[in-house]
């Protein structure tokens, strides 16, 4: 049996729609056991998380991190504020204007946390910005995290110019 050239085209586009669609089924299951296990995973440190804020309910806490919120209720601006030109002043960096503003809610797990801002510009010797950076994450803000960092060198001098978002429950 022969088959004609317009046959044999066809049949070899049918091969290759084939293996196409194999290969689609194999990624797509791929995916979804990877999404899977990021689920497990998120649940788990949503569960932390919960645990934890329930343990602000238990007298017998010992660890006062575990008497209070892993997320407070209301943003700490007035205290971040107060921890940034504290951490300035001891470390001996210059600071530029500061500017807090309300950040976007974000949505992490089943959970969706208010940010708060403060956009931030630093000046002095290296060292100096280590140890201002060293501060603030000693300075009990704990839901506090640094972003968009550059660091440029000017005249012997450094300039860091950052981002400080700090997390709240969403009510």
């Amino acid at each position: 049996m022969t088959f004609s050239p317009a046959q044999r085209l066809l049949a070899a586009i049918c091969f290759i729609l084939l293996v196409g669609c194999a290969a689609l089924g194999y990624l797509y299951l791929s995916a979804r056991s990877q999404k899977t296990e990021l689920e497990a995973s998120l649940a788990t440190l949503q569960t932390t998380v919960n645990r934890l804020n329930l343990s602000l309910e238990s007298p017998n806490a010992s660890d006062p991190l575990l008497r209070t919120p892993a997320f407070p209720r209301d943003p700490p601006d007035l205290s971040l504020v107060s921890a940034v030109l504290a951490s300035a002043a001891e470390s001996g960096v210059s600071t530029g204007p500061v500017q807090t503003m309300q950040g976007s809610s974000e949505q992490i797990g089943t959970s969706t946390y208010r940010t708060t801002v403060l956009n931030l510009t630093i000046g002095g010797t290296l060292p100096q910005i280590l140890n201002f950076f060293d501060r603030m994450e000693r300075a009990g803000i704990r839901t506090l995290a640094f972003d968009n960092i550059r660091l440029e060198p000017a005249n012997g001098q450094w300039t860091a110019q950052m981002q400080i978002i700090v997390y709240a429950q969403h009510q």
